[in-house]
């Protein structure tokens, strides 16, 4: 297995060619959307058929629209104690529950924070490369909460956005197979290769 740079999570995997590949890569965290007509929906027979090929990783339920109890429903279904989820209140909650929680927040909505130091990471995403005036905040927030940075990363930027904002770790987006078994991965390839540590 591969080792990187930084702390890695993929978001949204739902192929094992995707799973696979990242967890030979070194990545830290694979995230699975467990929410039932999503697009990205991973069944449980299903997460049961990819998780199984893997080792060296380990694996997230990601929520963005589900109740409380629905998704400790859900988590308790997959044998999971990573969750990620997009509700300040709800990452509370479910980490006084005792499970360790992703919150994550758009880009434009970081002043908007509070209790983050209650959450075990901090993911800021967006499709956009952070401005300036957003560049300080993220700083000051990686001093103070194991911050994910998620905002417009590609393989001519990563390095430099790592190195600039001191953030713990990156979180990347799979996506789908082009028919089963086989995956275009140049644009996560590229950044994933980039991260390789030389042994």
């Amino acid at each position: 297995m591969m080792s990187l740079k930084t702390f890695v999570k993929i978001n949204t995997v739902n192929n094992l060619s995707d799973a696979r590949y990242c967890a030979g890569m070194g990545v830290n965290l694979i995230g699975f959307c467990l929410e039932d007509g999503q697009p990205d929906y991973t069944p449980l027979d299903k997460f049961k058929q990819i998780s199984e090929w893997l080792s060296g990783v380990e694996f997230v339920g990601e929520f963005e629209y589900s109740s409380i109890n629905d998704i400790q429903a859900k988590l308790e279904a997959y044998r999971l104690t990573r969750v990620q989820v997009n509700d300040s209140d709800v990452a509370l909650e479910l980490k006084k529950a005792g499970y360790e929680v992703i919150l994550t927040v758009e880009l434009d909505a970081l002043n908007e924070l509070h209790d983050i130091n209650d959450v075990d990471y901090l993911m800021v995403h967006s499709t956009d490369v952070p401005e300036e005036s957003h560049v300080k905040t993220l700083k000051n927030l990686a001093k103070r909460t194991k911050l994910l940075f998620a905002s417009g990363i590609n393989e001519h930027n990563v390095l430099g956005w790592i190195e600039q904002l001191n953030a713990y770790g990156i979180a990347l987006t799979a996506g789908d197979e082009i028919r089963p078994g086989y995956k275009d991965f140049d644009e996560l390839a590229d950044i994933l290769e980039l991260l390789e540590v030389e042994t």
